[in-house]
């Protein structure tokens, strides 16, 4: 059903991309996770090389390699993995909750 919508939406302005075999998220055109980052860096006058953003599939890519520190669960699908500057232990293992607590004791 969701291939059909994903077909279906092809040539519409929006942006679609898989957020797990079983979810496609549908948003305005241009309307990512890494443009969200982009808009809050903005708003604090920072840069997103400072953030650290946590992935596991096809909709993290683009965020994964545009932040500073861009981290792959474990159980993140290949795609995501290669592109991530480091991998920690899936979230059923609490691997972000352990990543911040290391981030932040330096």
């Amino acid at each position: 059903m969701l291939v059909k919508i994903h077909d279906q939406l092809v040539d519409e302005p929006v942006s679609m991309v898989w957020a797990s075999a079983n979810f496609l998220e549908i948003t305005n055109f241009g309307v990512t996770k890494l443009s969200g980052l982009k808009a809050l860096a903005e708003t604090w006058h920072g840069d997103v090389q400072d953030f650290v953003a946590f992935g596991d599939y096809e909709n993290d890519l683009a965020m994964l390699e545009g932040v500073g520190c861009g981290v792959a669960m474990s159980n993140a699908i290949p795609e995501v993995k290669q592109v991530a500057d480091a991998v920690v232990d899936n979230h059923d293992h609490a691997g972000v909750g352990r990543s911040l607590q290391a981030l932040l004791a330096h």
